[in-house]
């Protein structure tokens, strides 16, 4: 008798969070381009370690955070990943501001290596 193959579990992430540390806004638009990142990867496949929910609150999610530090055109942020409420682990990513996007996408690879920890 042929077994069928059961898909595995899929961690779910949800609307990131991340702030100049100057100031609690966001001038980079970091988390819209985490947020995207995160999106289109598992929309095209590339991310199939992950689904993203364009919500806030859903119980044992991952949530992306973190704070950011501009020195001229270098960015260093410290990230945060959560599930649910708990701090479940920590990362920085650095880049330049001109390539905000690539930051993006440095911080969900970062992500998802740490995930596979």
């Amino acid at each position: 008798k042929e077994e069928i193959p059961v898909a595995a579990a899929r961690p779910l992430f949800l609307r990131s969070n991340f702030q100049d540390e100057q100031g609690p806004q966001d001038r980079l638009k970091l988390a819209s381009l985490v947020d995207e990142a995160l999106r289109t990867g598992a929309a095209r496949g590339q991310s199939r370690s992950l689904v993203y929910v364009d919500a806030s609150d859903i119980p044992d999610a991952y949530t992306l955070a973190g704070r950011y530090r501009v020195a001229g055109n270098d960015v260093s942020i410290a990230v945060s990943l959560f599930r649910g409420e708990e701090l479940a682990g920590n990362f920085t990513v650095a880049g330049q501001v001109t390539s905000v996007g690539k930051l993006a996408a440095d911080i969900v690879v970062q992500a998802e290596l740490w995930l596979r920890k």
